[in-house]
């Protein structure tokens, strides 16, 4: 049976012998003491020299990040608490070409996930459209946006793997794959809790212990809740951007033979705020809504003056510039605003050595129910209001069976994979010329084989073939009746016909991989592999579409076709001068067809086309540098040049539009120092820093959406003292006080206005942790 990853998550060549006495937990203050992300401190109490080898599993076994012929980056607990990393959208500034924004457009909850990868993603939130980037937690893949932004609780590391990954993985890794790993139980008693407060009342509070039940029997148990004062502020005197979050998670471990390993976990996650942190940037009071409520609706008030259409009188009934927030910190709706968040899940882990031959066995059941309303006008005015009710569960299944052949010179996996959700999304939309529902009933299930072996050609060189095979069916039932209408639609016509409509999409997606280790130092390697991500079905539609005589009600349901890549690339992994200097890097190409586009030409509401083909040329390099033993430098580079080769006649996007979340240049950087003091106490004094370039946030390149390229810095001091597992940090981040946009809607032509979510600004943080 394979060894197991220590709490850690990481291996050393050089490793000092761990020893730790069992304590009983008591409560405390936490905050974070710096490490990198491929270069977390040891637990230990003796410093070792040079840089740690992280652990990985991104093939499916257990390997060295150097070893590991694929573009990723690694995270451990420790190089996380060092940025005081709360969730996992925190990677983002640390990780090259990957964007990861805790916001999507047009849905108003405060937990919606929006991941891209090289240029490659999914900004929609609806469950009729897939992600472009895979997420996972210890195998299980988390199939929507909403809920997607996971607690960093009880994390043993974060592997970000770039690229398509569409043999070892579920489902839908087209742009690359985030996979967390959680700290398993183990024999020791022992625990930590920790505090953290900051700005607006931020509060973080979390508590973890291990407790050995039995000889071969194990359970850890870890809590968080956060709290922060939202930014936005509202007329009723609330303020969005809150949070308020109630986390926790209990691990069981069983060991009933040597050759046994069953891992059970639930986790659940209670979310109650005021939504997402929107404010009106751009009001264009003659498009057609606005104009409609100024000079129809409300034409014994707005439409005065000498130009009512484009000027209208800064007054409460009519729809204008005055009510675009100055600061950036107002929002004028009159509507309540909330987004509520109810997640658990339970997953089993089967590991059973066969003698030659591992069985591994991943059962998981995931539920979540959410809440959220967005008024996107924001001010009293009705130019356009969503509440979303969102409602969806899912079940996966995965058999792995791994070894070794050829006197261990072939290392092979074989697997199968079964996923099944069912979700209902419904939307209660109002318009100055409609008020109706939409979303409806989706039934989704996919199903896949794959194999994959690595094969030593001779001793310094591998060969890896990975295939798998992918057939996804799409179900989608819309309940979409118009309630009421100036239009000549009577209240309960349906806006699309009231028929399931079902597409199965189906596709084989291979790897090659050719890795030399031209010594103990250097691995380079090149890869080709493709990515796959299904098709489905626009589910926001206005006005209503008919069927023709004769024809199918199901035929008029709008679909899209699946979305699929083409990658070459090529890499190296460096461990240099003694391991004092590691520097990883790629180069690649992606030839990115039948991209699914967003667009809102065709729709008073926001529709998926297949409408562009796009190559996309990047790279990547990461470098860690550890010159003296306490002195840590890091860094990453990240470039795009990203651009469509053609694009469909009539979707409003062009060839000189460039692709959303796909900056040209993403950097980071830190340097970390160790002072020792008397006792066993050091101080570590960081300082980090991130740029991400101009990133246009929709598809058609508003200008009013786009966001200029930035930089961000940090900094922060830690004082620890390990022997006594007191950790005390105080940390400032985006010390220049920069705002920028998270997420971007922007819609001149119909309801004439653009809204944005805007980081905090600076944040101040204190925090304190106690390890037993």
């Amino acid at each position: 049976m394979k060894r197991d990853i220590g709490r850690t998550g990481r291996t050393t060549r050089h490793r000092a012998s761990l020893s730790r006495s069992a304590a009983l937990p008591i409560l405390a203050l936490s905050l974070v003491a710096g490490a990198c992300p491929a270069n977390a401190q040891a637990a230990d109490d003796t410093i070792e020299s040079g840089i740690e080898e992280i652990v990985v599993t991104a093939r499916k076994r257990v390997e060295s990040l150097q070893d590991t012929p694929i573009s990723i980056s690694a995270f451990t607990e420790q190089g996380l608490e060092a940025r005081q990393v709360q969730q996992v959208s925190g990677i983002a500034q640390l990780t090259p070409n990957l964007i990861f924004d805790t916001t999507s457009p047009i849905a108003g909850s405060s937990a919606a996930a929006t991941m891209f990868i090289r240029g490659v993603g999914q900004a929609n939130s609806v469950p009729t459209v897939d992600l472009g980037v895979g997420l996972y937690i210890d195998g299980v893949y988390v199939a929507r946006s909403v809920g997607g932004l996971v607690d960093l609780l009880d994390v043993e590391r974060i592997e970000v793997l770039r690229g398509p990954q569409g043999t070892l993985f579920g489902r839908n890794t087209i742009g690359g794959a985030i996979s967390i790993t959680t700290a398993k139980p183990d024999d020791r008693l022992r625990g930590e809790a920790s505090l953290l407060y900051g700005t607006d009342n931020h509060v973080v509070s979390r508590g973890t212990i291990n407790v050995p039940l039995a000889a071969n029997l194990f359970a850890k148990a870890s809590v968080s809740y956060e709290m922060q004062d939202g930014y936005v502020r509202r007329p009723d005197g609330h303020h969005t951007g809150d949070k308020n979050r109630l986390s926790g998670r209990l691990a069981l471990r069983w060991q009933p033979a040597d050759a046994v390993t069953v891992d059970l976990a639930f986790d659940g996650t209670r979310e109650r705020t005021n939504g997402a942190a929107y404010v009106l940037t751009d009001a264009v009071p003659g498009a057609a809504f606005p104009s409609f409520s100024n000079l129809v609706l409300n034409a014994g008030t707005c439409a005065v003056g000498a130009d009512p259409l484009n000027n209208p009188p800064a007054l409460a009934a009519c729809f204008g510039p005055h009510w675009i927030s100055p600061g950036r910190n107002r929002d004028y709706s009159d509507l309540p605003a909330y987004s509520n968040l109810d997640l658990w899940g339970v997953s089993g882990v089967v590991t059973i050595d066969l003698g030659g031959v591992e069985l591994k066995s991943i059962t998981a059941y995931r539920d979540l129910k959410s809440r959220f309303s967005l008024d996107q006008d924001h001010s009293p005015v009705d130019v356009a209001s969503v509440v979303t009710s969102y409602i969806q569960w899912q079940f996966s299944q995965e058999i792995q069976l791994l070894g070794k052949l050829f006197d261990d010179r072939l290392d092979w996996v074989v697997g199968g994979y079964y996923f099944k959700e069912k979700a209902n999304d419904q939307q209660r939309v109002t318009f100055p010329v409609a008020d109706f529902n939409s979303g409806g009933d989706n039934d989704n299930d996919s199903l896949a084989a794959f194999a994959q072996g690595t094969y030593a050609i001779v001793p310094a060189l591998d060969l890896t073939l990975g295939i798998r095979y992918t057939r996804d069916t799409k179900r989608f039932l819309p309940r979409q009746p118009i309630l009421s209408t100036v239009l000549p639609f009577p209240p309960g016509t349906l806006i699309l016909p009231n028929v399931e409509a079902t597409r199965r999409f189906e596709k084989w997606t291979p790897m090659a991989n050719l890795s030399y280790r031209f010594s103990p130092e250097l691995l380079a390697y090149v890869t080709y592999s493709e990515g796959f991500k299904s098709g489905g079905f626009t589910q926001s539609v206005f006005p209503p579409i008919f069927p023709a005589p004769g024809q199918n009600p199901a035929d008029v349901i709008p679909s899209f076709e699946p979305e699929t890549v083409k990658v070459i690339e090529g890499g190296f992994k460096s461990d240099l001068f003694d391991r004092r200097l590691r520097l990883n890097g790629a180069l690649f190409r992606t030839s990115y067809q039948n991209v699914q586009i967003t667009v809102q030409n065709v729709s008073v509401a926001p529709i998926i086309l297949n409408a562009a083909e796009a190559r996309i040329w990047g790279a990547e390099l990461e470098a860690v540098a550890v010159p003296v033993d306490g002195l840590t430098f890091e860094g990453g580079l990240g470039w795009l040049d990203a651009k469509y080769l053609e694009t469909a006649p009539g979707a409003q996007v062009t060839v000189t539009d460039k692709l959303i979340k796909a900056p040209k240049w993403s950097l980071s950087g830190a340097i970390a120092y160790e002072f020792r003091m008397g006792g066993d106490w050091a101080l570590t004094p960081r300082f980090d820093y991130a740029y991400r370039g101009g990133v246009h946030n929709n598809a058609i390149n508003s200008p009013q959406a786009y966001q200029p390229g930035f930089s961000l810095f940090d900094v922060g001091i830690a004082l620890e003292n390990k022997a006594a597992g007191v950790t005390i940090i105080g940390r400032v981040q985006n010390i220049g006080d920069k705002r920028y946009i998270d997420s971007a809607f922007s819609d001149d032509a119909n309801l004439g206005l653009t809204e944005l979510v805007l980081n905090r600004g600076r944040q101040f943080s204190l925090s304190i942790r106690k390890r037993f």
